[in-house]
């Protein structure tokens, strides 16, 4: 009983960590389009990295996702 019941609570951590992807993906977009750019040596703004932004976000989600048990 208590392995299946390990079973269950591990399989239901990764249907949350699925189903969580595209809510954080959601919930970041408007943080990730509207943040400014660094400052570069000039003291100008350079261009946004959408892509490095949302990058960043999924190796973190990844770091998150190997946390999670196996068995």
């Amino acid at each position: 009983m208590e392995e299946l019941l390990r079973v269950i609570v591990v399989v239901l951590l990764y249907v949350l960590y699925i189903l969580f992807i595209p809510v954080i993906i959601v919930a970041a977009t408007p943080i990730f389009l509207l943040w400014p750019a660094k400052k570069g040596p000039g003291g100008k703004r350079g261009k946004r990295d959408i892509r490095r932004r949302y990058r960043k976000l999924w190796r973190i989600w990844e770091s998150i996702g190997t946390g999670l048990p196996t068995s």
